[in-house]
């Protein structure tokens, strides 16, 4: 008896596997009548098909193919659409580059446009390749847009393997808790935004923060940006411009790190303040990137009239940041802190330590300012800033310059120490300081090494400077 109810007990543990096995077999969007043949447009056929997955909770398949996508779903411009509400662990995935969704619509669209009104948990947006090849038009294009709402209801997603061609923003999301966005590819065959000929941001990964929700706990990890990889010169494009950033806005508790960024015309990072909880002490970690400054030839300033000599690497204007061990090569700006720009802002608490800085040596195409420079304002100086361990780099500058390493501006509390800052620039006509300070509180120096050029310039001689030093200067 007790082995004929284990058999049946086997046989009911068995069906019962086999209908949760079947319950998660993927849907596949050809079943819904996507060709991917890539003339017919399979928007309609991909949409039933996210339906369907949404309805059904289940893994959506996106085979090998090119999936034209030029059917607008709603008044929003949103060509795809997914509502996630209730999903969990659900995963969109195709094979890899041989899976294309594209576009060509000459309007500003929305890729894949995913909302959630209620909890979506474990959303995972893998091995697909996104591009839009529209040509200059008046509005902004986006690849994937997460919308969370206020509730922040969008939990712990996941963005890899996946590239993403001719967007003016290709990443973009608001009410989002938890993102890792890692082992993606970002190109702009088309320069400067492949958009709008205007100074709007043009960046591949965007962060809001306001009274539609924010961002916490994202982490971008291993990808690689391209701000420019057509052919035509810069100087040909409507733009004038290549693409301006890689990572762009604000949110609650960043990790940034092993990424590797070239060809921008602006900024490789820039992280501005948060807006909703301004005290938030969430910290922010930018670590082990390797930033390539180079500006792309023939890139000119917004309006056409002048050649564009300046970028920077990594500005972060959020508190409490530590930026440590991260390569920057061809920098005009290496890293910056820039609370100037907002003056009511609590901005304080930075540890940069242990990052490499290489300054451009093309003094033509090039106006290099400052390795590590922070910047508070005479309202609200910026408080606790501990700059440790970094190497810099200043040669072949231009005849004239005023440079400095490192530059502290409306600092009340700091400490470098450790660093070294060198040059091979002999020019008279070069003015180059190691350390520049104005307007600090007390700052204390201990045992940096500064090589082939001036130590220390207070740049207002008439300001309240207090620094302390342990007479541990190491100078040759």
């Amino acid at each position: 008896m007790k082995t004929i109810i284990g058999r049946i007990g086997l046989t009911l543990l068995y069906f019962f596997s086999m209908i949760a096995a079947f319950g998660q077999n993927p849907l596949n969007i050809r079943d819904f009548g996507a060709t991917g043949d890539g003339t017919t447009d399979d928007a309609p056929a991909i949409n039933k098909a996210l339906k369907a997955a949404a309805t059904q909770k289940k893994d959506l398949y996106f085979p090998s193919g090119t999936y034209l996508c030029n059917t607008i779903s709603d008044a929003q411009n949103h060509i795809l659409l997914l509502r996630a509400d209730g999903l969990k662990g659900i995963k969109l995935y195709g094979d890899g580059v041989n899976t294309r969704i594209t576009t060509s619509l000459n309007e500003g669209t929305c890729l894949l446009y995913i909302i959630a009104y209620a909890a979506c948990d474990g959303l995972t947006i893998k091995d697909i390749f996104f591009e839009n090849t529209h040509s200059v038009i008046p509005s902004a294009t986006q690849a994937l847009f997460l919308y969370g709402t206020s509730g922040q209801t969008i939990t712990n997603t996941t963005l890899s393997g996946c590239r993403f061609d001719g967007f003016c923003n290709a990443v973009e999301g608001q009410g989002v808790k938890g993102w890792t966005i890692d082992k993606n590819i970002f190109n702009s065959p088309k320069g400067h935004d492949n958009a709008k000929n205007d100074t709007d941001p043009a960046v591949y990964v965007w962060f809001f923060d306001n009274s539609n929700g924010y961002c916490k706990d994202i982490y971008i990890t291993n990808n690689v940006a391209d701000g420019y990889t057509g052919t035509a010169p810069i100087g040909s494009l409507v733009t004038k411009r290549a693409m301006d950033g890689f990572v762009y806005g604000t949110g609650y508790g960043f990790t940034i790190a092993g990424n590797t960024t070239r060809n921008f015309s602006e900024e490789h990072y820039l992280l501005g303040p948060r807006a909703t909880f301004r005290k938030d002490t969430s910290q922010t970690l930018i670590s082990g990137n390797h930033i390539d400054g180079t500006i792309p030839p023939g890139s000119m300033d917004e309006n056409g009239s002048k050649q564009h000599l300046i970028n920077y690497g990594i500005r972060c204007d959020i508190s409490n940041a530590v930026i440590t061990g991260n390569d920057i090569r061809n920098y005009t700006y290496g890293i910056m802190i820039r609370g100037i720009n907002y003056p009511k802002y609590y901005i304080r608490s930075y540890q940069i330590t242990g990052n490499k800085l290489y300054a451009a040596t093309d003094t033509v195409n090039y106006s290099v300012q400052t390795g590590i420079s922070i910047e508070g304002n005479i309202g609200n100086r910026i408080h606790d800033v501990q700059v440790t361990g970094n190497e810099i780099h200043i040669d072949q500058l231009k005849s004239g310059s005023v440079n400095a390493g490192i530059l502290f501006f409306d600092v009340e509390t700091g400490l470098i120490q450790n660093n070294t800052v060198q040059t091979a620039n002999t020019s008279k006509n070069v003015q180059i300081s190691a350390l520049a300070y104005r307007r600090v509180g007390k700052v204390q120096e201990m045992a940096n090494q500064v090589m082939g050029m001036k130590f220390r310039t207070i740049l207002s001689p008439t300001d309240t400077v207090q620094i302390i030093s342990d007479q541990s200067l190491k100078k040759n």
